[in-house]
């Protein structure tokens, strides 16, 4: 199962509508239909914090469980919030080095997709001989 199919069961646990989840969050009707292999780090910003029950490490990798839950305890301090429950901890710092290390694959996806094209036009011109 995918981000996309993770974030789809998420919203069905809500009892919302994909619209209204895009709504909420503030992006177009088809941003979940168009979710390919990751979510960009300035969505994930806006899920998080509308949605703050989601845990973003299940939505992003499948590990753990869909919400934080009730046995999750926050604590804050010195600008940084920890989620502790279940014998885990993330803090904000582990969900921004999430953050960029999805930014990274994000780059390499392209970097792919770049290369992949160039084949195809070597392949396609090698065709035409």
């Amino acid at each position: 199962m995918g981000v996309k199919e993770r974030l789809r069961e998420y919203i069905k646990t809500l009892n919302i509508s994909e619209r209204e989840f895009c709504r909420q969050i503030g992006v177009s009707v088809s941003y979940v239909n168009s979710i390919r292999t990751s979510i960009q780090p300035d969505k994930m910003k806006s899920i998080g914090e509308k949605f703050p029950d989601l845990n973003p490490i299940w939505l992003l990798t499948g590990d753990g469980e869909m919400l934080q839950g009730n046995n999750t305890n926050r604590v804050s301090g010195n600008n940084n919030t920890a989620v502790a429950g279940n014998g885990n901890r993330v803090t904000t710092n582990d969900i921004a080095g999430m953050i960029e290390l999805q930014k990274g694959y994000q780059e390499m996806i392209k970097e792919k997709d770049s290369q992949i094209a160039r084949l195809i036009s070597v392949i396609e011109k090698l065709s035409e001989k």
